[in-house]
This record gives C-alpha cells, structure tokens and sequence, in this order.
C-alpha cells in the first residue's frame, strides 16, 4: 500500500504550511474562502505502516491478555487522531502488517548501553536506528511500507543527546520518501504509552516539527 513519493511530499508540505502557532489557530478556519479552496483539493492518502514489535514489547503486552493486532491497530488509530487536528489534514495511516521479531533478528538492530546516566541498560536510539534500517530495507515487507515502526517497551535514552525533545525515539527527517523510512519508540504494551512519541517520530519522518513537549517517556 505504498504511496506515490511525490503525493507524500506534497502532503507533508501542506502539512508544514498548516501547523499553526497558538495564537494563530483562532485566525482563520476552514470557512475561509482560502481554506476551503485547499482542504477542497486535499484529498486523503493512505500511507500503509509496518510495526516489527520486538520481543521485550510482545512480552509486556501478552500481559494484558489483549490480542496484539487489536492493540496495534488501535494505537495507529490513536496517531491517526492527533495528525486530525491539523487544518486539512490529508494523510492517514493504516496498518498494513505486524511482525514479531525474533531474538536472531533482534541480535542484528538492537543496540544497548549501561551507564549511570542512562540508570541501567537502555536501548540506544542511534545506533539501533541506523542498523534497524539495514535490517528492515533486507525484508519483505519493506517495499509495501511507507513507514517500518520499531516498536519496543525497552526504555529509550540518547546517549550523544542529539535530540532536543523530551520524548526519546529517533527516525529521519523527511525519511519518508526514501529508504530511510524507519522510526522507533518505546511503548509499554499496556496504555498507549508510546503513542506521543510515535506522532512526533511520524511527523518527523514528513518533515513536520511537531513536539507536544509533554515530559513522557516512550
């Protein structure tokens, strides 16, 4: 269920055109003559997204007794509900596909340190995200995706502090119309945890600066 690159990025650039200060929000509505010309012509892609679940995540959620596909399903649902709140919104995720990776596949992207700014062994969002792209751009699946998620209930921590935001997980900057269409986050398979982290990410990918700056882990 891939999309066209060029719709993605004319999406993404609607996108940016979009995201509206505070104060700015109440300036003018879709009622607009303007407004309504654009979201008129907006029409809405799909853009399908695969989550590899690793299996300290399908650990923690084969807890709650919830099927996994349901609880993913749902949590793309729930990204989906923040990107409705931008004017126009034209772009809407589906998930196309789970899979559950394997200790073997895990020994290939899933990088970890242990110091005492980290307090303990956490997933080091860098590293695994460069080797999480060679594995992913290797599989299957990857050709039918827009977006490979990496999904993970390890705690995430930036170790070289590249990122400014408070919610650490890591993807590339309008990686989403290249090969560098991979994202990862932590959730905690149990209450949508990851949810705001994976909006930023997503976002990130479309080249949206979009940060809630909520202090939450994921």
């Amino acid at each position: 269920m891939k999309v066209d690159s060029r719709l993605l990025i004319l999406a993404s650039t609607v996108f940016v055109g979009l995201c509206d200060s505070e104060d700015d929000r109440g300036a003018a509505t879709t009622e607009d003559p303007f407004w309504t010309n654009v979201c008129e012509k907006a029409h809405r892609h799909h853009m399908g997204i695969t989550i590899v679940a690793d299996l300290f995540f399908q650990r923690e959620q084969a807890q709650t007794c919830f099927d996994q596909h349901l609880y993913l399903r749902t949590f793309v649902g729930t990204v989906n509900l923040y990107f409705s709140e931008l004017r126009c919104s034209s772009v809407k995720l589906v998930l196309i596909k789970v899979v559950n990776s394997t200790t073997f596949d895990e020994l290939k992207f899933e990088a970890f340190k242990n110091t005492t700014r980290s307090s303990g062994r956490s997933l080091d969002p860098h590293l695994t995200l460069g080797l999480f792209k060679e594995w992913a751009t290797n599989q299957s699946f990857f050709n039918d995706s827009d977006i490979v998620y990496l999904i993970t209930s390890h705690p995430v921590f930036d170790f070289v502090l590249a990122y400014r935001h408070i919610m650490k997980a890591a993807s590339y900057a309008f990686g989403v119309c290249s090969r560098r269409r991979v994202a990862l986050g932590s959730d905690d398979g149990k209450t949508f945890s990851g949810v705001p982290a994976a909006v930023q990410q997503i976002a990130n990918l479309l080249g949206i600066k979009w940060d809630d700056k909520r202090d939450k882990s994921g």
